[in-house]
């Protein structure tokens, strides 16, 4: 077994498997892997000395994929070898900590029953079956390759949550227990108890922050609140049953709660909310209720301070927060655990706020978020609910433009290719542009073009096309992918195009933490309505927008 440090360690790393270069070498990680992997320990003040980094399978795989390893019967023979030997030294060596630098969802499945490692990512976890703490990051070759990746992709992501992990694991690799705030949640109140606790909230809270879980974006099946980031409290207003939605209380029960709601949110009590523009949409586009005095809105700090990383709540819990993962919960297809879920999610926010704060007046960003960014929230969910004047007729005549476009890329397209390219049922045409197998087929199989892959898949997006372009020396080559860009960005067009209006209106949503730039942005709504508006052709497609 490739191994390199104390057995005795308190923090272990443990990756999929060795690389053929490592092998040779002896080395566990080589050239730029390396220097990832030991600078971004010196950062945390850690030597390659702290730490025993070992691999669940000794050797690599005929194929360089973990993949042999689960389909090839000498693979698995390998594999099942590895994952024992593996288990047995870290029960016998007893580290504290345990981090996995994965570069496959496979190993973490069969050694933890964790499908999908991504959203668990930055999240210390306990498990059973190694008897100690367990964290996933990013494998360093996964680092190198995502600094390379497309601007929209942001570049560089991987290793700024490659060190921000690293720091986590520091902390807890000097303990055996999960230092864990374990927050109390208040689920299914009867009707009493729920008019309680809205009145305990009015009277004591010195903060709240608040979150609502809706179905079909329209209907609130819950609301959940959390004024101290200790309890949790989640009413519900809907439970489904054989396929139906149930309302909890009776109509004039939840009238009641309603208003107890409504009071509570329009007080002057200073609110926290993570993405409070959909929130804030809903509670007054349906249920006439506007929070007021919004203090922050955690996603959008969270912009403020890191354009390029995530600004979800399960990325942000475990980045500013010491409490336990548990966007999981909204998966197991239970009410109880979608409320507890709900309740968690307000606690999580207030955590966040907190460490939230903090950082970005250490950043000196705070006073921005403050005086540019979050004044800017509220007029933007205005615009939004307003929506803009569109004159129909031009309307209609842009999509019978990009219509017109297409109808012409897919004749001609139709008498290059006779016949369906690939295996496709019932094809409408010859040749779908649109079709991402077929075009890969088109290009990397059959014209042998430099295929790219993306999160381990060959990739036929328009960025690759437009690269692809620029490196072809075959004109008719050049010919069809900009005939598919084209096609592409008409249907694009056509699509937005087709989105519904109300009363003569167009949706859109603005976001104020839409670019890296800090400029406004517009996009599709959460309904399903509006576009991106700064997408929008010269000519007509701008001319439908009309003032009023």
């Amino acid at each position: 077994m490739l191994s390199k440090g104390m057995l005795n360690s308190k923090l272990w790393i443990v990756t999929d498997m060795p690389s053929a270069p490592a092998l040779q070498t002896g080395a566990f990680f080589i050239g730029m892997e390396e220097i990832i992997y030991t600078s971004n320990l010196s950062r945390i003040g850690l030597t390659e000395a702290d730490v025993y980094l070992t691999s669940i399978v000794p050797t690599t795989s005929p194929t360089k994929e973990f993949g042999w390893f689960l389909t090839d019967a000498d693979g698995k023979r390998q594999l099942n070898m590895g994952l024992a030997y593996l288990k047995e030294s870290i029960l016998s060596s007893k580290p504290n900590v345990i981090l996995f630098f994965t570069r496959t969802e496979h190993a973490m499945e069969l050694l933890l029953g964790v499908k999908d490692p991504d959203p668990w990512r930055g999240h210390i976890l306990w498990s059973d079956v190694l008897n100690c703490k367990v964290s996933f990051t990013y494998h360093p070759g996964s680092v190198i390759r995502q600094r390379y990746v497309d601007k929209d992709e942001k570049p560089g992501q991987f290793e700024a949550l490659l060190q921000l992990d690293l720091g986590k694991v520091k902390k807890e690799m000097n303990s055996r227990e999960l230092n864990y705030v374990v927050p109390e949640t208040h689920v299914h109140p009867s009707y009493s108890e729920a008019m309680d606790w809205l009145n305990e909230l009015y009277n004591t809270a010195k903060v709240l922050s608040y979150d609502i879980e809706t179905i079909q974006h329209s209907i609130i099946d819950c609301i959940g609140f959390s004024r101290d980031g200790i309890h949790g409290y989640c009413i519900p207003f809907y439970y489904p049953a054989k396929g139906k939605l149930i309302p909890y209380y009776s109509e004039s029960e939840t009238l009641d709660i309603w208003l107890g709601v409504r009071r509570l949110l329009q007080s002057n009590i200073p609110k926290v909310a993570q993405n409070a523009q959909y929130d804030n949409l809903v509670l007054w586009e349906y249920y006439k209720v506007l929070p007021r005095n919004l203090v922050c809105d955690t996603m959008i700090l969270a912009h403020n301070m890191y354009c390029d990383l995530p600004k979800d709540l399960g990325r942000l819990i475990s980045i500013y927060t010491n409490l336990a993962y548990h966007k999981y919960l909204n998966k197991t297809g239970t009410v109880e655990d979608h409320w507890i879920y709900n309740a968690l999610d307000a606690v999580s926010t207030l955590h966040v706020y907190q460490g939230e704060i903090a950082e970005a007046q250490g950043l000196g960003v705070y006073e921005h978020y403050l005086n540019i960014t979050h004044p800017s929230i509220l007029p933007c969910l205005a615009m939004q609910k307003q929506g803009v004047n569109i004159d129909i007729k031009l309307k209609d005549a842009a999509m019978e433009h990009e219509a017109t476009v297409m109808e012409g890329i897919i004749t001609r397209l139709d008498r290059v290719f006779p016949k369906p390219i690939g295996n496709v049922k019932k094809p409408s045409h010859k040749f779908n542009p649109n079709s991402p197998k077929q075009k890969c087929e088109l290009f990397f199989d059959i014209l042998k073009c430099k295929a790219r892959k993306y999160k381990g898949k060959v990739s036929a997006d328009e960025d690759t096309l437009e690269k692809l372009i620029e490196q072809e020396t075959r004109p008719y080559v050049q010919t069809l992918l900009r005939a598919c860009i084209a096609y592409k960005q008409a249907s694009y067009m056509y699509g937005r195009l087709k989105t519904p209006l109300r009363n003569g209106r167009l949706h859109t949503k603005y976001d104020p933490a839409g670019t890296d730039t800090g400029r406004l942005n517009s996009k599709e709504s959460d309904f399903g309505s509006g576009t991106n508006l700064q997408n929008a052709k010269k000519g007509v497609q701008r001319a439908m927008v009309i003032p009023g």
